[in-house]
């Protein structure tokens, strides 16, 4: 793979790997936890990800793109595939423009305002009036991926769960539309008295159906940006869960069909009078993570349209 120079100062210059099994190691270690032998400092071996286009992809979604401007995220993704990004700036309006369509039940609807930035000046906010009456969500179609990331930033202004049973969802990546029963979908919910975040599992028109909820209630606060980050991962039987950039959800469930969209809003609750913000959206074929301080770039990525006027 090509890769420009200055994006190789930005990398690891080696691996450490263990002088008896081989297998990567930390630095500083002196003791393998793969196979116990005990070293003075472990062999020092060129990266194994400049010969791994999936292990470079990796640690470049995670590492690297946090700590670049936007201008040079586009300008990676000709080499890292990010399959949809939006932020919600202008030009967009509330028409969604860079979406495939929205999705306003009942008196639901998400607006693009200037209230409640994550980053630069606009956001995303749905309202939901009627608890299970309404919904309020938009999505995006995408290329059929079989490991797909999704993250979105989450801000809740004015109602938490608060009785046994109540909830909403938030982000979903799904095959088709909702209805179809096959997909991943993230939510709050309150379980014996504390809010948890859920990841709810399905596939084949819901013939198989799991929820599965963090360790540990992390019972979110209100207007306070969570950064939320799901992987459906067909290849391997994946469903994860990220939060500000911390790993609360990890679990297999046999799923089949790769992901072809993202939604973005509250698809379902049972709670009334609530309004959530949402900002900086990605959808990747690797993890993503956190910002680091730099704002996602706008709209749909399309890189090779537009590299000649970045570089």
């Amino acid at each position: 793979m090509h890769i420009p120079y200055w994006l190789l100062k930005l990398l690891p210059l080696f691996d450490y790997v263990c002088p008896k099994c081989r297998k990567e190691v930390k630095q500083k270690s002196h003791t393998c936890i793969h196979c116990g032998e005990n070293y003075g400092v472990p062999v020092r071996v060129p990266p194994r990800m400049l010969k791994d286009p999936k292990a470079l992809e990796e640690y470049v979604h995670k590492h690297v793109f946090p700590r670049v401007s936007p201008l040079h995220r586009i300008y990676l993704t000709q080499f890292f595939t990010v399959l949809f990004s939006d932020g919600f700036e202008p030009p967009e309006t509330n028409l969604f423009e860079n979406w495939t369509a929205t999705s306003f039940e009942g008196a639901g609807v998400s607006v693009i305002e200037a209230v409640n930035p994550h980053h630069e000046t606009k956001n995303m906010k749905s309202t939901i009036t009627v608890g299970a009456a309404d919904n309020a969500y938009i999505y995006r179609t995408i290329a059929a991926t079989n490991i797909c990331y999704m993250r979105g930033y989450i801000k809740l202004l004015d109602v938490l769960p608060s009785v046994d049973g109540a909830g909403y969802g938030l982000m979903t990546l799904s095959i088709g539309f909702l209805a179809n029963g096959d997909g991943l979908t993230v939510s709050l919910v309150r379980i014996a008295g504390a809010n948890y975040w859920n990841i709810e599992t399905y596939n084949n028109a819901w013939a198989s159906d799991w929820n599965d909820n963090e360790a540990i209630a992390s019972n979110p606060s209100l207007v306070t940006w969570y950064c939320l980050e799901i992987l459906r991962d067909v290849t391997n039987d994946l469903q994860k869960l990220w939060v500000n950039g911390v790993l609360k959800i990890d679990v297999a469930h046999a799923i089949a069909g790769g992901a072809t969209r993202a939604y973005c809003g509250t698809h379902w609750t049972n709670i009334n009078n609530t309004n959530i913000a949402f900002d900086c959206i990605v959808v990747a074929d690797a993890y993503i993570g956190p910002e680091g301080g730099a704002p996602t770039p706008k709209g749909t990525i399309a890189v090779h349209a537009k590299i000649a006027q970045i570089i």
